[in-house]
């Protein structure tokens, strides 16, 4: 069984405490249709995502830089991780290179594209992106 931590957030101006709650309810739902174990939270409180200016989210990120027990960043959805793109790409490069991958419990239609994940397509999909990153030993 992989180990993940969950990142949550929520910004002030439209969302609550309430918002962390649901957050965290799928992604450990999430988790445990796809025999995920959660060790911990990283959790930024009335905080932006237009930037990476968050507390809990700059601790994720550095314990990412020194071995830990997990390896999965399991988020609710992409705008949770953040709202700048290029920081997105720089802060999930970061990631990568430390040994860990980023995953999306929920996936919401894109405005541009339309295009949509029900939920089961998205768990199929994960369940390869696993097996893709983890080889069995």
């Amino acid at each position: 069984m992989k180990s993940a931590v969950i990142y949550a957030r929520y910004s002030s101006e439209r969302q609550s405490e309430q918002s962390i709650e649901g957050q965290l309810r799928v992604c450990n739902e999430f988790a445990e249709r796809n025999g995920l174990r959660i060790v911990g939270t990283y959790i930024d409180r009335a905080m932006t995502g237009t930037n990476d200016h968050r507390a809990e989210f700059q601790r994720m990120l550095s314990d990412s830089d020194t071995p830990q027990e997990w390896e999965i960043v399991l988020v609710y959805a992409l705008d949770r991780f953040g709202r700048n793109s290029i920081e997105i790409a720089i802060n999930k490069q970061r990631l990568q290179k430390n040994g860990k991958i980023l995953i999306f419990a929920e996936y919401r239609r894109l405005a541009k594209s339309g295009r949509y994940y029900p939920r089961k397509r998205h768990d199929r999909h994960c369940r390869i992106l696993f097996c893709r990153a983890f080889p069995k030993d």
